[in-house]
């Protein structure tokens, strides 16, 4: 979306942080809330239908767990 607002990298926004330093910051702060909402998931083994569980955590390690192509 920068690219089509002609937005510089290096700008730096209200915060004082650069556009791209704010990108790295929430992409890594994101990273976090999908490894805690893992742990929550995992809390929950045993307490719902198994089918269940043993889906959803297959659908997170085959959508999370493996890297993305150009990812960071």
């Amino acid at each position: 979306m920068l690219f089509f607002h002609h937005v510089l990298y290096l700008k730096r926004l209200k915060s004082g942080e650069t556009v791209i330093r704010h990108i790295y910051n929430t992409h890594f702060e994101e990273v976090e809330q999908v490894a805690g909402l893992k742990e929550k998931w995992l809390s929950l083994h045993g307490k719902i239908d198994a089918e269940c569980f043993a889906r959803v955590l297959g659908d997170w390690m085959s959508n999370w767990s493996m890297p993305r192509n150009g990812g960071m």
